[in-house]
């Protein structure tokens, strides 16, 4: 059995200080990565329609599944699973992190932008997987603990009972955090004991990008890139990976 490599990794949106030639710098930058260390599975944050179309069209050997969360550009954002072809992807679906989880674009009040989760069921070599992605809205911890509870609601109704589970996603959260830590309790977190952080504008914080792992799991050779942006600026987020292989 081969081992699946596994990463999450936060875009950045498109801005309006994010001139057409940068951006279009970035992504060129952002493909060579994914090239170069070849994930298996790879959930996507910020995404933008454009980047999502430079991906399909760059990387030949992946899938690009997912909606985008709202129909108002500004607010767009897609939250990708990129899959390599390899893999049978038997489902997948684009959901709100709202009290109506079908309507996409709906938020609270609280929430500074809609919030989304992509799901995918997929399978290689005789083994099923429940792959999902998300990102977490920055705002108070209650709030936070709202978006976790629906984003695990989903997971629960959604899951099969023979698919070993991959959770990828920025949480704005760091394990520390009480609600995240206490949501992460039933699975596996490859990265529980490092200090070294995922966003780039802070050393001192803790990853608030995350990989949690069915415990059925095993992995290794887990990473997060701090020299992600030495060749060209990417994000100013920090891809994190690991390895992983079913029992």
């Amino acid at each position: 059995m081969n081992r699946i490599k596994v990463m999450t990794f936060n875009l950045k949106h498109r801005i309006k200080e994010d001139a057409f030639w940068f951006w279009r710098k970035r992504y060129k930058a952002i493909v060579e990565f994914i090239k170069q260390e070849e994930p298996d599975i790879l959930g996507v944050q910020e995404l933008t329609t454009k980047g999502k179309r430079y991906l399909k069209s760059s990387l030949k050997n992946y899938k690009v599944v997912g909606k985008k969360r709202h129909s108002i550009i500004f607010t767009n954002e897609y939250n990708c699973l990129v899959i390599k072809k390899d893999f049978k992807i038997i489902k997948h679906k684009t959901y709100s992190l709202s009290d109506k989880i079908t309507r996409l674009g709906r938020k609270a009040k609280t929430d500074k932008f809609p919030r989304i989760c992509t799901l995918a069921h997929i399978e290689k070599d005789n083994k099923k997987y429940f792959v999902i992605n998300t990102h977490i809205d920055n705002s108070d911890k209650e709030n936070k603990k709202r978006l976790l509870n629906i984003f695990k609601e989903i997971i629960d109704n959604h899951i099969l009972e023979d698919e070993y589970i991959i959770i990828t996603g920025d949480f704005n959260m760091t394990i520390d955090n009480k609600n995240l830590k206490e949501f992460s309790k039933e699975y596996l977190d490859p990265f529980k004991d490092y200090i070294t952080g995922t966003f780039v504008e802070s050393d001192t914080l803790k990853a608030i990008d995350h990989i949690f792992l069915d415990k059925r799991l095993e992995y290794d050779n887990d990473k997060i890139y701090k020299d992600s942006n030495d060749k060209e600026y990417m994000s100013d987020h920090h891809p994190m990976s690991c390895e992983i292989k079913p029992q």
